[in-house]
């Protein structure tokens, strides 16, 4: 027995060695010397100290007791810190969230949405007010510290969650306002901007219109508008689509037309160009009343080539210069073509050629140019069933 109570009072001693003082609980003027985490672990180890030191002396029943109820003052020891933890924790993320809040609202214009995550954070903040301000009028009596160590400090738990909560919400909301802006920022600065890639970016007001050269109806009903227009005192054509009410459309839209537009950009470059194709000058993009201007002839090749005809006077000579004139133009024409094929992959399928006030010719204007991949397996395609309808004929005439 002699020998249990030596080793009873070596443990205990062991203990006082590993967590000297008085009592387990910090004083309140010891908090600002030693971090909450390091007084928690420090608990926390006291309390396993103690249960281990218990099942080590179940021989001596009073120190087994005292031990046993020492470990249980340390649990509650560490409850009690982890309460008062929380309610510190809820103290500082209201002062955090208060300037956080500050300085995302501050000089931004509050829409109705914003405004009701505002007043749900400031619910919030109100239950918080409330709990703080009946705890610092209570009177402080042993039973109400207890009461305030469990009961409000599990109030303030639920309310740093919520807290937590609503701020996050309010965090992503002003994140998505934020991207909003930004967006709208850069639509309206691409909006203002002169140019769209390498083409210029006009405006209904920069297109002066002369007069219809070509129109034709479409498969979806629209029709496909072609007009002589002025724009900063070039001759120009535009390209539209409108109904049959006279509504302009989005050129755009129509998916059979979206292709054209394209190749004409691959070939409008400086590098890519040739002086007698279509060129995309300028555009207008949107959900209404867009449309295409290009650099290209504005009169019919073959109108020009009967005025010609009746212009020119002849003058006896064996030479003749319309048909001189008419050459070169149909030598400029072909070479374009050429261009287009050997350059770019392109074929030229030759509905209408213009020229333009200086009597050069243009071609490529009407949606003429297709990829010339694909129409060669067109051609391929078509050459394939006149040869199974000549070889059908053959059959059908030898029967």
């Amino acid at each position: 027995m002699a020998e249990t109570g030596r080793m009873g009072q070596a443990v205990c001693r062991r203990l006082c060695g590993l967590f000297p003082g008085p009592t387990f609980l910090p004083s309140p003027s010891s908090r600002q010397y030693r971090p909450a985490s390091l007084m928690a672990s420090r608990l926390e180890g006291l309390t396993l100290a103690l249960k281990v030191a218990r099942e080590a002396t179940e021989v001596l029943p009073v120190l087994n007791q005292i031990l046993g109820a020492a470990a249980h003052i340390s649990e509650l020891a560490e409850k009690i810190q982890k309460k008062r933890e929380v309610m510190y924790t809820l103290i500082e993320r209201v002062a955090i969230y208060a300037r956080e809040i500050e300085m995302a609202v501050t000089g931004r214009t509050l829409d109705a949405q914003m405004r009701r995550r505002l007043d749900r954070l400031y619910c919030v903040f109100a239950k918080v007010e409330s709990l703080l301000v009946t705890k610092a009028e209570a009177k402080k009596t042993p039973l109400r510290l207890l009461r305030d160590v469990f009961i409000v400090s599990n109030k303030a738990e639920s309310l740093a969650n919520e807290l937590e909560g609503e701020m996050k919400l309010l965090q992503l909301l002003i994140s998505i306002d934020t991207r909003l802006a930004l967006s709208d920022a850069a639509d309206k600065a691409e909006e203002g901007s002169s140019y769209v890639g390498e083409f210029r970016r006009l405006r209904g007001s920069d297109v002066q219109k002369l007069g219809l050269m070509h129109w034709r109806y479409l498969q979806h009903g629209g029709i496909l508008v072609y007009a002589r227009v002025r724009v900063n005192g070039e001759l120009m054509v535009v390209r539209y689509m409108e109904t049959d009410e006279g509504t302009w459309l989005n050129v755009h839209d129509a998916e059979e037309h979206t292709l054209f537009p394209e190749l004409v950009r691959r070939i409008s470059t400086v590098h890519a160009s040739h002086p007698a194709v279509v060129q995309l000058y300028g555009l207008r993009e949107g959900p209404d009343a867009g449309f295409l201007v290009f650099r290209s002839g504005t009169y019919d090749i073959l109108a020009f080539l009967r005025e010609l005809k009746h212009s020119v006077p002849p003058d006896g000579s064996s030479s003749d210069p319309l048909a001189i004139r008419t050459l070169a133009l149909c030598y400029k024409i072909l070479d374009a073509a050429w261009y287009l094929k050997n350059k770019h992959c392109l074929v030229w399928l030759g509905y209408m050629a213009t020229v333009d006030s200086f009597g050069e010719p243009r071609i490529g204007l009407f949606d003429d140019i297709e990829d010339g991949e694909v129409w060669e397996d067109g051609v391929a395609g078509n050459l394939s069933l006149l040869q199974a309808g000549a070889t059908c004929d053959a059959v059908t005439s030898t029967y």
